[in-house]
């Protein structure tokens, strides 16, 4: 266990296990494979890889070229993550970006949250602040997202397979290229509560993509 404040730590060798506390400096580190306690605060990380564990940033910033499972929680922080396997976030006003992504999920409140790929799932929560996942691969599994306040984009693979359902309320919808035509229900036209739904590709146990949305802008691009 590596506790340190006001300095810097280095560790050049691969590390099975971690646990490291560091306030007010930098950690350059090779691979990491279990991150049992990796808490930052007011500082900076450069780590090659993460295999698995827990990662902690309070008004810090991470770099990491790999990661396995990680659990990443975060206030008022950055990170750049180049390839994860599975990130469950926990993120309050962060700037999150990630290469390729198999699996993210958690909860988000005020963050922007940036995924250049998506291969897997997206099972989230979100209040406030932006998502954007800019190429969702064809063979994706499961797309859940809870919405308030906070502005969607993601963009799929033309026919791609899939069956699309948003719920929406008082939200913005753009749905640009869909064929047939998304077809729109009223539910409440007090509450301005609408249900779209459209479907994309052929054949049957196709992925779902739900969103359930208060608020906000959600765009989905067929590219």
């Amino acid at each position: 266990r590596i506790t340190n404040s006001y300095g810097d730590v280095y560790i050049g060798d691969e590390t099975p296990v971690l646990a490291l506390k560091l306030s007010n400096g930098n950690l350059d580190a090779a691979g990491v494979g279990n991150a049992q306690m990796m808490e930052l605060t007011f500082s900076k990380a450069n780590v090659r890889s993460i295999r698995e564990g827990k990662v902690t940033l309070s008004f810090s910033e991470l770099r990491t070229k790999e990661a396995g499972r990680i659990i990443l929680s975060g206030t008022s922080s950055k990170a750049w993550i180049d390839a994860c396997k599975s990130a469950d976030l926990d993120s309050k006003r962060d700037d999150l970006h990630f290469g390729t992504v198999e699996v993210i999920t958690g909860t988000c409140y005020f963050s922007d949250i940036i995924a250049d790929r998506v291969t897997g799932e997206i099972n989230m929560s979100v209040k406030y602040g932006n998502l954007s996942f800019e190429n969702i691969d064809r063979n994706f599994s499961l797309i859940d997202i809870r919405s308030s306040y906070a502005d969607i984009d993601m963009a799929l693979e033309e026919r791609s397979p899939y069956d699309l359902e948003i719920r929406h309320a008082n939200s913005f919808v753009s749905l640009p290229g869909f064929t047939p035509e998304p077809e729109i229900t009223e539910i409440s036209a007090q509450d301005k509560l609408f249900l779209t739904k459209a479907s994309s590709g052929s054949g049957s146990g196709r992925p779902q993509i739900r969103i359930d949305a208060t608020r906000g802008e959600i765009r989905v691009l067929q590219k």
